[in-house]
């Protein structure tokens, strides 16, 4: 119980003058700095990352929080281990001593790891540096600030280059130019304070190939290098456009320069404008800017033919509600199906307005018109559906004023299986389309007409309030209140009904924003009011 207390202690304390958005993520988009070198052929290259493990003190949040200490000083703790030729760099680990990188036994409960190489781009562009799922902290440096290019020496006061980093269980990402070509310092330095252990990141480059493999990432000596001379891009462009959907529906990264002569993207997602609206009223603007935009996870999406003879549909979602286990409100994997080991405590059917807001406390409460709950000693609710695709382009979902927590999904692969919505993908969080708890987020996805595409949202609420707003811009209408023309529940399935599923015939693409604005990079994760919940929700369980 004393050491409990103590961590809450030390968490509370580690927060004290700290800004919400210090907590979670500082990102921005840059042109990276590498650099151009010949190298000696007689010194072999290794294939991927550098690691080395450090110490560090058990549920010790104060050092995590310093920026100081995040950029150089863990690397004055004891040295516990080292590993080369590192291309798969992610895990996700239950903590204690476990196996990675070939190396065996290693305490994973606290450490802190650095992933250090030369990054080699196979295309010139706008890359996005995106971190899937980092428990507890993660920092991730490319060329400014991961070290010298050339001497391989450490940067000093390198958190001011830190490309993307985050301090929270988000997904989140940040832009960089790089030039094929160019070889760019890499550095990633990763933080476990205690428990379990998560590091997800990937690199997606100008063709849409995702890179979690590093196979393009070296290490050499530094008696290697002959010649080398340091350089950002060569090219003089000034404008990178990616068409994602069709001649009307693209994202253009544009460069930017601000007062102070840095260099940032805005991402432009352009889309039709509704042509009707219905129960909610949008602006006429048929373009939508981020700046520093950031992407939330998987937005592919796979849709479902049914044989229309053989099931039985019904207008609107099916909710599910759980119990709550604390403390896992920004566990993403509790999201995507632990949620589901808890007690069922209310379900209901034909839920054709899926928004609701709550004012919980001590009493009972109906949400959906049957359920009937005690929302105020939290819940999880699962929303299950097909959303039918009445016609082919772009669609934005906006999610808005979550309270506390909420994870959507679509397609077969992620939210359930075609036919079978009770069976949930193991892991799903790495295919969310959006995580958030508390930020106002946006993502698009291509449909195709005439599919059903598998739609899932969970909802998660810790206690006292809670809140779903969720709104659709599809490419002819606004779904706010009714969605009974475009979500139905499938049951009463025969043999035959689920004959094949087929892809969405267009790449897709997701953005999101908060409500910030300049230079202020992603997000907070929650509101004020979310994060006292959260820490009391800790300190009263910690106890």
């Amino acid at each position: 119980m004393f050491s409990n207390v103590f961590l809450a202690a030390t968490l509370l304390l580690s927060l004290v003058n700290t800004t919400i958005a210090d907590r979670n993520v500082w990102s921005k988009s840059v042109d990276g700095v590498g650099a151009l070198m010949q190298l000696n052929t007689d010194v072999p290259k290794t294939t991927g990352f550098a690691a080395t493990f450090y110490s560090y003190p058990w549920g010790d949040f104060i050092p995590f929080w310093k920026d100081s200490w995040v950029q150089e000083s863990y690397s004055f703790n004891t040295i516990r281990a080292t590993a080369n030729a590192v291309t798969s760099p992610n895990f996700s680990l239950n903590g204690g001593n476990q196996n990675l990188y070939g190396l065996y036994n290693i305490n994973m409960e606290n450490v802190v790891i650095e992933l250090k190489g030369y990054y080699s781009p196979t295309a010139s562009g706008v890359h996005r540096v995106t971190a899937n799922e980092i428990n507890d902290g993660g920092f991730i440096w490319i060329g400014q600030g991961a070290f010298d290019a050339c001497s391989q020496e450490s940067d000093s006061n390198s958190y001011d280059d830190v490309l993307l980093g985050v301090r929270s269980d988000h997904a989140h990402s940040s832009y960089i130019y790089l030039e094929a070509g160019l070889l760019y310092p890499i550095r990633v330095v990763y933080f476990n304070v205690q428990a379990h252990a998560q590091l997800q990141f990937q690199i997606v480059d100008p063709n849409g190939n995702i890179i979690d493999n590093f196979q393009n990432v070296y290490n050499f000596p530094l008696s290697a290098i002959e010649g080398c001379k340091s350089t950002t891009r060569t090219d003089d462009a000034s404008v990178s456009t990616v068409t994602v959907i069709a001649a009307s529906d693209t994202v253009m990264y544009s460069p930017t320069t601000d007062a102070a002569g840095s260099t940032y993207y805005v991402k432009e997602v352009v889309v039709a404008s509704p042509t009707a609206t219905v129960s909610q009223a949008l602006t006429s603007s048929t373009t939508y800017t981020h700046s520093h935009a950031v992407l939330t996870g998987n937005s592919s999406a796979t849709g479902c033919n049914f044989d229309l003879a053989r099931v039985s549909t019904t207008p609107g979602f099916h909710a599910t509600f759980f119990k709550y286990e604390c403390c896992n409100v920004n566990n993403s994997k509790y999201y995507a199906n632990s949620y589901t080991e808890q007690s069922v405590i209310g379900t209901a059917h034909g839920i054709s307005s899926p928004n609701y807001s709550i004012h919980g406390g001590i009493h009972t409460d109906t949400i959906y018109n049957d359920v009937k709950i005690n929302s105020g000693l939290g819940y999880v609710n699962q929303l299950t559906g097909y959303f039918y695709a009445q016609e082919s382009g772009l669609y934005a979902f906006t999610i808005k004023n979550v309270n506390d927590g909420a994870m959507v999904w679509f397609g077969n692969s992620y939210a359930f299986s075609c036919c079978q919505p009770d069976e949930i993908p193991y892991n799903s969080d790495i295919g969310a389309l959006i995580f958030t708890t508390g930020d106002d987020v946006t993502a698009y996805v291509h449909f195709d007409a005439g599919q059903y595409y598998p739609m899932r949202i969970v909802l998660v609420n810790i206690l006292l309030d809670s809140q779903l707003d969720i709104m659709v811009v599809t490419p002819s209408v606004i779904l706010h209140d009714n969605w009974s023309d475009w979500v139905y529940s499938i049951s009463d399935v025969e043999s035959g009904a689920c004959p094949y599923s087929s892809s969405s015939s267009s790449s897709s693409s997701s953005a999101t924003s908060s409500n910030t604005s300049g230079a202020s990079s992603g997000a907070s994760s929650g509101t004020p009011s979310n994060t006292l919940e959260h820490i009391w929700c800790f300190i009263w369980y910690s106890i």
